[in-house]
C-alpha cells in the first residue's frame, strides 16, 4: 500500500473515532434539524439575544435521564429553557418519518427536568419505551404538540406516544393551557392529574387513550375551549357525568366522540359546537343546550340511547345531527332553524315532526328511513322550501345506508302530511303507501310537478285560494280522490295533472282558469260532471280521453275553448250533455271538434256570479260554493228549510252542495239565495 493513501485511511478512521454513536444511524441535525453545538449527550439551539438555549435532540439513553439547568459552551454559560421540536426522544430525523430508521428508546425509566424549563415543544418523550416516571418543573408554562404543518399529510403525534410503561403523569400547577396532541395515542396512561386551573384544553390532548380511567382536575371554572377530538376514544370516568363550566366557549370537532358520556347539559354562554362534537357516545342519553350555538353538524350522530334533546332557540342549521338515534321519538325543533340538511334525523324513532315557518331549505332524506313516522307539519308561511340534494357529508355515513335515490321513500308510514307552504323540488310519492290525509294551509302559492303523484289513499284535496299553478303530473293517480276543491286564483292546470284518478266523480274548473294541459284528467273514469269556468280558453288533446262516464259538461265561457280532435277521445258524445250560455249554442254547435257532441243545452249561468257580502265573494262552480275573501261561517239550507251544510270556510276553500236545487246560503251574517 503506498504511503499516500495509508495516511489517507489514517484521517478517516480518526475522523470516525471521533464522532458519536447515534441511536438513530441517520444524525437528522445535519439537515432538516440543525443545531448549534452538541454536548454532554444533548443538541442545542441558541434562543436568538438570550444566554439561553432549547434542546432540540438526544445522542445517548441512560437509565435516568436528568435535563441539565446550565451548559456550558466556548466559554459561555447557557440556561436551558426549552425542550424543542423532537425534545428528548430518540424517534427523530427523516428517518422517523418513513420508519425505516425508527430507533426507541429501551434504557430510560426516569426523566428528570430542571426548574429552569419553561416551554416543551415536540415530539417530547415520545418512543421512551420503558420510561415510568417524568418529573415536571413548576416552572413549565407551556406543552404543544408537534406541528404536522412541517410535513404535510402526516397526523399530529403527541409528546408520550409509545411511552408503553408510563402510567401516571402530574402536570404541574402553572401549566394553564393542555397544548394539542399532548396524550394522544398514549395507550398505558391510566391517571393525569392536571393541577393547574385550566382555561384551555387543545386538540387530540386525551384521545385513543383507552386505558386512561382517572384525570384529575383541580379547577375548570375558566376553561373556555375545548379542541377537536380533545377527549376522543377517551373513557376516563370524569367524562360519564362531566360538568360542562358557564365560562365554555367551543367545543371542537368530534371533542367527546366514543366517550362515556351519560348526559350533556351545555351553558348559556356556549357560542360553537363543531361536527361530531358528541357522536358515537354509546351512553348518552340527554342533551340540554342554553342558548348560543346555531350550527349542528353530526353532533349526535350514532347515539344509540339518546332519548330527549333540547336545542337553544338561536338554532339555524341542522345536518346528520341525530342520524342512527334509534331512541330518539320525539323533538320540537326552534323558531328560528333556515336549513335542515342531510340524514338530520334519519333513523330515529320520532313519530311526528313540525317543521318550523322559519325553514328555507330542506335535504330529499332529512327523513329518511323514519320508520315510526306517522305525521309530518310544514307550518304556514308565505316563503316557500326549496329541498335539495347535499352530499356533502357522505363520508359520515356507512356505505349501507347510503340512499340510491334521494327521495324520502324511507318513511313508509306517514298517514298525515299538513302542507302549510310551498314545496319545491320535492314529491310527496315514497308515502304512497300510508298517507291518507293531506291538508294544504293558506299559505301555499304553487304545487309543482309530479309533487302528489301517486297517492293513492288520499280522499279529499282542496288547493287553497293562493294557488295559481297546478303543475304537470302534480295528482297524477291519485286513484282514492273523490272530492277535489280547486282554488278560486287558478289560471293554469299542468299536463297530466290529475291523470288516472279514477273515482273523482266532479270536476269544478274556477273561472280565472284559461288553459288546461294535455291528458289533465286523462283516464278519469268516475267522472260524471265537469264545470268549465269562465275564462277557460284552451284544452289540451286528451285532456278528457277516456272519461267515458262523463255525462254533463257545463261551459260558462260563451266563446267555445280551443281543443282538440282526441281532447274527449272515448267520451260518449251521443249521450253527454253539454250546457252552454243563452245564446252560445249554435256556436258551440259549429266549433271545431265541439260538434261532435249531439247535445247541447242553453243556460242562464247568472245565478253563477259572485255574491258579495262585506268583502266576501261566494261562488258557484259546478255544483260547489267556493268562498273568496276573509274567512267566515257560511250556512246552505234547501228551499224548505234542510240544513245541507255549516262550515267555517278561509279563502278558497268550498263546499258541495248534494244536488240541483235553489239554495238560501248565508255568509258573514247576511243571506241570499244561489240556483243551482
Amino acid at each position: 500500500m503506498n504511503i499516500r493513501l495509508k495516511t489517507l485511511l489514517l484521517a478517516l478512521a480518526a475522523v470516525l473515532i471521533s464522532l458519536p454513536i447515534f441511536a438513530n444511524p441517520k444524525d437528522p441535525h445535519t439537515s432538516n434539524w440543525p443545531y448549534d453545538f452538541k454536548a454532554d449527550g444533548f443538541y442545542f439551539n441558541k434562543i436568538k439575544n438570550t444566554q439561553n438555549v432549547a434542546i432540540n435532540g438526544i445522542y445517548s439513553n441512560p437509565e435516568h435521564l436528568i435535563v441539565p439547568s446550565t451548559v456550558e459552551y466556548e466559554g459561555v454559560t447557557y440556561t436551558v429553557t426549552e425542550l424543542d421540536k423532537f425534545c428528548l426522544a430518540t424517534a427523530c430525523g427523516p428517518g422517523y418519518f418513513d420508519h425505516t430508521t425508527y430507533a426507541y428508546n429501551y434504557d430510560t425509566k426516569k426523566i428528570t427536568i430542571p426548574e429552569t424549563v419553561t416551554s416543551i415543544d415536540g415530539l417530547g418523550f415520545s418512543g421512551i419505551i420503558n420510561v415510568t416516571e417524568i418529573d415536571f418543573p413548576e416552572s413549565l408554562i407551556s406543552f404543544n404538540y408537534y406541528n404536522s404543518d412541517d410535513y404535510p399529510g402526516r397526523s399530529p403525534m403527541g409528546p408520550f406516544m409509545d411511552c408503553y410503561a408510563l402510567k401516571e403523569v402530574t402536570l404541574p400547577k402553572n401549566l394553564k393551557v393542555l397544548g394539542g396532541s399532548l396524550f394522544e395515542g398514549c395507550r398505558s396512561v391510566e391517571t393525569v392529574n392536571v393541577l393547574a386551573p385550566i382555561t384551555y384544553i387543545s386538540g387530540s390532548v386525551f384521545s385513543d387513550c383507552p386505558n386512561l380511567k382517572t384525570i384529575n382536575f383541580s379547577d375548570l371554572s375558566h376553561l373556555t375551549t375545548i379542541g377537536a377530538c380533545a377527549f376522543k376514544g377517551c373513557n376516563a370516568t370524569i367524562l360519564e357525568n362531566f360538568e360542562f363550566p358557564a365560562s365554555l366557549k367551543t367545543i371542537g370537532e368530534e371533542a367527546f366522540r366514543e366517550t362515556p358520556i351519560k348526559e350533556v347539559v351545555l351553558p348559556a354562554g356556549l357560542t360553537k359546537i363543531e361536527n361530531g362534537a358528541f357522536s358515537f357516545c354509546p351512553e348518552l342519553t340527554s342533551v340540554t343546550i342554553g342558548k348560543g350555538p346555531m350550527v349542528f353538524s353530526c353532533t349526535f350522530m350514532h347515539c344509540p340511547k339518546l332519548a330527549e334533546v333540547k336545542l337553544p332557540e338561536s338554532t339555524t342549521v341542522l345536518q346528520f345531527t341525530f342520524f342512527n338515534c334509534p331512541q330518539l321519538s320525539e323533538i320540537n325543533l326552534p323558531g328560528k332553524i333556515i336549513k335542515i340538511g342531510t340524514q338530520t334525523f334519519g333513523m330515529t324513532k320520532i313519530s311526528s315532526i313540525q317543521i318550523p315557518s322559519s325553514v328555507r331549505q330542506m335535504a330529499y332524506d332529512a327523513l329518511f328511513n323514519c320508520a315510526a313516522l306517522t305525521s309530518i307539519d310544514f307550518l304556514d308561511s308565505p316563503k316557500e322550501i326549496t329541498f335539495f340534494i347535499d352530499d356533502e357529508n357522505k363520508y359520515y355515513i356507512d356505505q349501507n345506508f347510503l340512499l340510491e335515490s334521494w327521495q324520502l321513500s324511507g318513511t313508509p308510514n306517514v298517514q298525515q302530511i299538513y302542507v302549510g307552504r310551498s314545496l319545491k323540488n320535492y314529491s310527496f310519492s315514497g308515502f304512497k303507501n300510508a298517507l291518507k290525509d293531506l291538508t294544504f294551509g293558506p299559505e301555499v302559492k304553487y304545487i309543482y310537478d309530479s309533487q302528489f303523484a301517486d297517492l293513492s289513499l288520499i280522499t279529499t284535496i282542496s288547493i287553497p285560494g293562493k294557488v295559481e299553478t297546478i303543475g304537470k303530473n302534480a295528482f297524477k293517480g291519485c286513484t282514492g280522490l273523490t272530492h277535489l276543491s280547486l282554488s278560486s286564483s287558478l289560471t293554469e292546470i299542468g299536463e297530466n295533472a290529475f291523470k288516472g284518478d279514477t273515482n273523482l266523480a266532479t270536476v269544478s274548473v274556477p273561472d280565472k282558469v284559461e288553459t288546461i294541459g294535455a291528458n289533465a284528467f286523462k283516464g278519469c273514469t268516475g267522472l260524471t260532471n265537469l264545470y268549465l269556468g269562465a275564462s277557460v280558453k284552451q284544452i289540451g288533446n286528451n285532456a278528457f280521453e277516456d272519461d267515458r262516464n262523463l255525462a254533463i259538461i257545463e261551459s260558462v265561457n260563451p266563446t267555445p275553448p280551443d281543443i282538440f280532435s282526441e281532447t274527449f277521445l272515448r267520451v260518449d258524445k251521443y249521450s253527454c250533455e253539454v250546457y252552454v250560455p243563452v245564446g252560445s249554442a249554435e256556436r258551440y254547435r259549429y266549433a271545431d271538434y265541439w260538434n261532435a257532441f249531439r247535445t247541447f243545452k242553453e243556460k242562464d249561468f247568472s245565478g253563477i256570479s259572485d255574491t258579495v257580502v262585506d268583502g266576501t265573494a261566494v261562488r258557484l262552480e259546478g255544483g260547489r260554493l267556493v268562498l273568496t275573501g276573509a274567512d267566515t261561517r257560511v250556512t246552505v239550507y234547501t228551499a224548505d228549510g234542510r240544513l245541507v251544510a255549516d262550515r267555517r270556510l278561509s279563502s278558497g276553500e268550498s263546499l258541495e252542495l248534494p244536488s240541483r236545487g235553489l239554495y238560501i246560503v248565508t255568509a258573514a251574517g247576511r243571506s241570499f239565495k244561489i240556483c243551482y
